[in-house]
C-alpha cells in the first residue's frame, strides 16, 4: 500500500502473505478507508492489510493500481465516498 503526495511515494504497509492470482479465476480485491485513517485492504475476504495512517486523512482526489508483472483484467471497480 503506497501513499503518492506532494512529498513523493511512501510505503505505508505491505502483506507478508501471498495470494495467488494465476490460473483465470475472479478474485474480489477490496480496500476500505476509515475516516480515522484505518486502511484495509482484503482479497477473496481474506484480509492481507490493516494499518492506520494517520497522513493521509485528505480526501482521496485519485486511484492507481499498479501491476509490476504478469497479465490481469479489471471486470469493474467502484470508488464510493461517505
Amino acid at each position: 500500500l503506497l501513499r503518492y503526495g506532494s512529498r513523493g511515494v511512501a510505503v505505508v504497509d505491505a502483506s507478508v502473505d501471498e495470494v495467488s492470482l494465476e490460473g483465470g479465476a475472479r478474485h474480489i480485491v477490496q480496500m476500505t478507508r476509515s475516516v480515522a485513517g484505518e486502511f484495509v485492504v482484503s482479497i477473496d475476504g481474506t484480509e492481507m492489510i490493516r494499518v492506520v495512517d494517520n497522513a493521509f486523512r485528505d480526501p482521496f482526489d485519485g486511484f492507481i493500481l499498479t501491476n509490476q508483472g504478469g497479465d490481469f483484467t479489471v471486470h469493474s471497480l467502484a470508488i464510493f465516498a461517505s
